[in-house]
């Protein structure tokens, strides 16, 4: 039988067997499979297994599946050996009787030279033929497979069919285990809020469901909180239709996990992270401010401190939290601005900032925490220029032939940008500005200009022209510039004289009436506060509360009186402001603190109150006497200006004439009406002189016979204002040759009439002065008697101390002398007061001299040497001398000295250096403690006195060693080691450095502290130096009847002081000393105001400029607080200007305040008494702050 043909059946067989174990696995994987899937979904439906059962079940299932693909793959894979299919098939068909196998063996293993073996495999295998490969005995066991998974199959559908769509639920969510899909049950889960996410810790949690199911199945909440055990919440049953359960957590404190349950329905597991409240950890703010302010950059730690920001500022914001953030949003007003940098770890972003007091910053991250801080802002407002008039004060009348001028003074906080000054005029109801001058700046803080047109004139037609001031500032890009208006400012071209007069004459009508109330009232309150203090009654409060108010009303109206632009107390201003700020401040403080006090402890106030009120009304009082003669003191000044105005209107007037006619141009109107106002200005010139000379008959009629004299020749001799008028009629008809000598008569007739006035002006300061020197020398004469009077009392009361109460008739006695002593004393006092009080005009000086005791040492004079002759000796120049001032050796230890007993005879002509020869010469520091010696002055006849003067020099050394008797030498010293000696200094410039010594004619500097000025040289012309105010002060110790003596140091409490000159300068190294200044310009400023007033010209706002110059000084002194004295000098500078712009030639006649007039700032002050006395210096600073502010 041929091999390959049972090779190939048997193969054939082999696949055969495999496919069929491979069904037959097929079939009892499927059932097996089916019956797990059946199983798990039951298990599922009953269970409602969550993720991980689900997970678990279905890895079971795909494992099952798994495991059958395998043994079916196996089924179909495993190799067959033909011997084995050979076996199958001898088993599976018994007729072959091993026939197959043995062929098999035979075929493989014979050897081929068998021939019975060989016979065996040629012949044929019985029943082989006959074999069917499809008719298997393993058929049942196919059969019992399919089967099976036939039942199981039919099981599975009927299971399917019983139980509805659950059970192909649970089976879908075994399958897939990841799908969403829910258990089958009763009840459905739709959804749950807020799902799994993060909480913040101590924030509320609202946990929420939304079910549906079968009515009566209850829904709970299952919470296992992080950090204790599980807890359940029952919310309520299901009614059938969707429904929503919601359970709230009052405070979250830690992370948790939690589902809910509907009936049979479960949620997932969902958990909540817990998370710190989002916190900013740091806010920095970086502040550029706009580069015209000049302001450097800050940086401010925003959570900790207010941020300070100059408007229009470039703000950079950083903020940081405790978890990065996802954003951050600025919010400003309305505008927001988000933080989009990253910067670090946190957020930043820029904005600028132009109004607003805060920002709120906001923050998110990504776990929905939020945070929100309000950044404190500061807000440095860039404020508008302020415009300060200096001068005109108000609206302002312009002599003839006066242009305007304007003085100014504009500041800002940061930077300037433009001033401008325009013309103001109507046209109907509309209104124009012409730009007239325009000044351009650069970031200035401060501009001060004083402008006046090159050419003025009136328009035509008008009287008036107004200017006014434009002000702007520089601000931030984007910004509107802060632009400031001036109030108008407004000439007039009105005549002088009529105005005035009559403005005077309404001035001292009501100064008078105010005047003559206050002694009124004052009166009446001195008599019911005596007789309340007589009787005793000092519980009638409704009384005493009356005399109260009445003194505050008196007050008030010394008040307005001060306050008035039009001055109308003159000279007497500062004496009734003093009396308004002191004595009516006490009253008003005394009598409040009375009516607070109890009863009975009221008596000792009543009488200071008393004591107050007859002050108060002794200086109205006198203020009322002399108003009669401020006045006719105003109008003669008044007088007086006016001629001095017509003089230069007429002069100017000439000018431009002539220039016009030298030009040949044509006369303009502005000429012609100039000279018109001239004229007419004349004629109520000469009505003046008329009326102040009847004004004067009585109490001077030399110079009301002046007046009139001048009057008569003015309109009938000469013709004054008939000449003018000419003048003008010529100058109309544009013929100015005609008009030039109707012009210049006219200006030579007036500059008579200001010649004839001028040589009165001084005739009368003359005698006024010497009427002011004798009430002077009387005052002190009385000032004498008080200080005697004042030891003879402190004297005896020292005796009366050191006796034993002894109640006799001396006693009596004494006591007696003692009162009649007080009332002497108290009569020599008023008597001062009402001497200086003669000229008002004049300021009353205050100043108190300090007493302090010198002793002298007594040397008797050698016998005749009072006439001994002078002689004289010449000293050359020497080379060592240069070198003596050139070097400084340590200090000369002081040696035994002595007071001569002969007077100086011998005069000392001294060859002096040429300046470019003297070296620097050094000054050798003070010693701590330096010794004076001083005595008697030796007698000398004047003759040989004058003769033994030395000549004048500059030869010197820094220090000489003493060791000699005193005297005066030909040397000048820079040791201050000199002693005072008992000769008279020599009548020459010396300079050097001395103690206080005896008067004389030295400039130098002076190094004592302290010290007396003694007699020496009375020939002393006025000191001249420029530098009178060095370093430090000298107090004077005792009333010296002496000149100044030496330079440098001013007194801060003696008026006996030289004068300032245009003398060498001497500066001192050492820094100046501002209470020496202050000192030494309210002299000049008190001076120059005494010098004016004799001389009857205009003193301007110089009087108000020397009282703030005093206040600040008397600040210093007591040493107040440096804001307060700042104040007042900036005050005085304000006076200065002021005067200085009223003063100008030409400039205003009259000046009318429009508006509210500046308060008088001692107003502004409480009463000295409402204050504890801890606090009153608290008090008075609070109140110059707000006199700072007020308009």
């Amino acid at each position: 039988m041929m091999a390959n043909a049972v090779y190939k059946k048997l193969d054939e067989v082999g696949r055969r067997i495999g496919w069929r174990q491979a069904a037959i696995r097929l079939a009892l994987a499927g059932a097996t499979a089916l019956l797990l899937l059946w199983l798990l979904a039951m298990s599922d439906l009953l269970l409602h297994f969550q993720r991980v059962g689900r997970v678990v079940s279905g890895t079971l299932l795909l494992v099952a599946l798994g495991a059958a693909a395998w043994l079916i793959s196996a089924a179909l894979r495993r190799p067959r050996p033909r011997e084995a299919i050979a076996v199958n098939v001898e088993r599976m068909f018994p007729e072959l009787d091993n026939h197959l196998i043995n062929y098999l063996q035979f075929r493989r293993a014979a050897p081929a030279d068998d021939a019975m073996i060989s016979a065996y495999l040629a012949a044929d295998i019985p029943a082989w033929p006959t074999i069917d490969g499809k008719k298997w005995p393993d058929r049942p066991l196919w059969i019992r497979a399919w089967s099976s998974l036939g039942g199981v199959v039919a099981f599975v559908l009927l299971t399917a069919l019983w139980s509805g769509p659950g059970w192909l639920n649970a089976a879908a969510r075994i399958i897939n285990p990841f799908s969403a899909r829910a258990p089958a049950t009763f009840a459905r889960i739709l959804d749950v809020q807020p799902g799994a996410g993060y909480v913040m810790v101590g924030a509320p949690l609202t946990l929420a469901v939304r079910a549906e199911g079968k009515s009566g199945q209850k829904v709970f909440l299952d919470v296992w909180p992080q950090d204790d055990k599980k807890s359940v919440v029952q919310l309520g049953e299901l009614k059938g239709g969707p429904q929503e359960f919601a359970y709230t957590l009052a405070r979250v404190t830690t992370s948790l996990k939690y589902r809910f349950r509907a009936g049979d329905a479960e949620s997932e597991r969902y958990a909540m992270q817990a998370m710190p409240p989002l916190a900013f950890k740091r806010v920095d703010v970086k502040i550029t401010p706009p580069t015209y302010t000049g302001l450097p950059p800050r940086a401010f730690a925003a959570l900790a401190t207010p941020v300070i920001v100059p408007q229009g500022s470039a703000l950079r914001v950083e903020a940081v939290a405790n978890r990065p953030l996802k954003s951050a949003t600025l919010f400003a007003g309305a505008n927001a601005t988000a933080l989009i940098e990253k910067s670090g770890e946190g957020l930043a972003g820029a904005l600028t900032v132009a109004e607003g007091d805060s920002l709120r910053l906001v923050a998110d991250d990504a776990f929905g925490g939020r945070a929100e801080t309000l950044l404190n802002l500061e807000l440095l407002r860039d404020k508008a220029p302020d415009i300060r008039l200096v001068a005109p004060a108000g609206r302002t009348m312009l002599s003839v032939g006066a242009a305007p001028r304007i003085e100014w003074e504009v500041t800002d906080d940061f930077a300037l940008d433009r001033v401008v000054l325009e013309r103001v005029s109507s046209e109907g109801r509309e209104t124009k500005y012409e730009t007239v001058a325009e000044f351009p700046l650069q970031g200035e803080k401060k501009f001060s200009k004083a402008w006046k047109p090159e050419q003025f004139s009136f328009p035509s037609l008008e009287n008036t022209v107004t200017y006014r001031l434009t002000a702007t500032d520089r601000v931030t890009l984007g910004l509107a510039p802060h632009r400031t208006i001036s109030a108008p400012v407004i000439f007039e071209a009105f005549s002088a004289a009529t105005l005035a007069s009559n403005s005077t004459q309404r001035a001292a009508s009501e100064t008078s009436d105010h005047l003559r109330r206050m002694i009124e009232m004052q009166q009446a309150n001195i008599e019911r506060s005596g007789r309340l203090d007589s009787e005793k009654q000092y519980g009638d409060q409704k009384t005493w509360g009356g005399v109260a108010e009445t003194q505050a009303d008196i007050r008030r109206l010394a008040g307005t009186l001060l306050s008035d632009p039009r001055k109308p107390l003159g000279p007497m201003t500062l004496m009734v402001r003093d009396l308004h700020a002191n004595a009516m401040n006490d009253a008003v403080g005394t009598l409040t603190r009375l009516l607070q006090t109890p009863a009975a402890s009221r008596a000792e106030l009543a009488q200071r109150a008393l004591v107050l009120e007859r002050q108060i009304l002794r200086t109205l009082t006198m203020t009322s006497e002399s108003l009669g003669r401020i006045e006719q003191h105003r109008e003669i000044t008044g007088l007086l200006a006016l001629i001095d105005a017509l003089v230069f209107g007429q002069q100017q007037t000439l000018d431009h004439t002539g220039v016009s006619l030298r030009k040949a141009e044509k006369i303009a109107r502005a000429l012609v009406d100039r000279q018109d106002r001239l004229a007419q200005d004349v004629t109520e010139f000469f009505v003046l002189c008329r009326k102040e000379a009847d004004a004067l008959q009585k109490n001077d009629k030399d110079f009301s016979a002046i007046l009139v004299k001048l009057a008569d020749t003015g309109e009938k001799t000469d013709k004054v204002s008939a000449a003018m008028l000419g003048a003008s009629e010529q100058l109309e008809k544009n013929a100015p040759d005609k008009a030039l000598p109707l012009q210049t008569t006219a200006l030579n007739n007036l500059k008579e009439y200001q010649k004839t006035l001028n040589a009165w002006r001084m005739q009368d300061a003359k005698e006024r002065l010497a009427e002011l020197q004798q009430a002077v020398d009387k005052a002190q004469t009385e000032l004498k008697k008080l200080t005697e009077l004042q030891k003879e009392i402190a004297k005896n009361i020292r005796q009366t101390l050191q006796q034993p109460d002894k109640s006799d008739k001396k006693m009596e006695e004494l006591a007696q002398e003692i009162k009649d002593l007080q009332n002497n004393m108290k009569e020599a006092a008023l008597q001062i007061a009402k001497d200086l009080q003669i000229f008002p005009e004049l300021p009353v000086g205050n100043d108190v001299v300090a007493d302090v005791n010198q002793i002298y040492e007594e040397i008797k004079q050698v016998a005749d040497s009072e006439s001994n002759p002078a002689t004289e000796i010449g000293l050359q120049k020497e080379d060592f001398i240069l070198s003596l001032l050139e070097k400084a050796a340590e200090r000369a230890e002081e040696m035994e000295m002595w007071l001569g007993s002969q007077p100086d005879s011998v005069k000392r002509d001294t060859e002096a250096f040429d300046k470019q020869e003297l070296p620097q010469i050094p000054v050798v520091p003070m010693a701590s403690e330096v010794n004076d010696l001083i005595g008697d002055l030796l007698d000398q006849e004047k003759k040989e006195e004058d003769k033994s003067d030395d000549s004048a020099t500059n030869q010197g050394s820094a220090d000489i060693p003493p060791g000699w008797a005193v005297a005066e030498g030909e040397f000048t010293s820079y040791a201050a080691q000199g002693k005072s000696g008992n000769t008279r200094p020599d009548h020459k410039e010396q300079d050097g450095r001395s103690l206080v010594g005896r008067q004389g004619m030295s400039d130098g500097e002076t190094t004592a502290g302290s010290g007396k000025i003694n007699e020496g040289d009375n020939n002393i012309e006025k000191r001249m130096t420029q530098d009178s105010a060095q370093s430090g002060q000298v107090q004077e110790e005792g009333h010296a009847e002496a000149k100044a003596t030496g330079g440098g140091k001013m007194s801060g409490y003696s008026e006996t002081v030289g004068m300032a000159g245009t003398g060498p300068r001497r500066d001192a190294s050492a820094p100046g000393s501002d209470a020496g200044w202050q000192a030494m310009l309210r002299r000049n400023a008190d001076a120059l105001f005494a010098k004016a007033s004799l001389s009857h010209l205009k003193t301007g706002s110089l009087e108000e400029a020397a009282r703030y110059m005093r206040d600040a000084e008397v600040a210093k002194q007591e040493g107040r607080p440096i804001r307060e004295i700042r104040e007042f000098q900036r005050k005085a500078v304000t006076a200065l200007k002021q005067t200085q712009a009223e003063l100008q030639p030409g400039m205003p006649a009259q000046q009318i305040q429009v508006g509210r007039s500046a308060t008088h700032d001692t107003q502004l002050a409480a009463a000295a008494d409402d204050a504890p006395p801890a606090y009153r210096d608290l008090v008075a600073e609070y109140f110059k702050t707000l006199s700072e502010t007020q308009p």
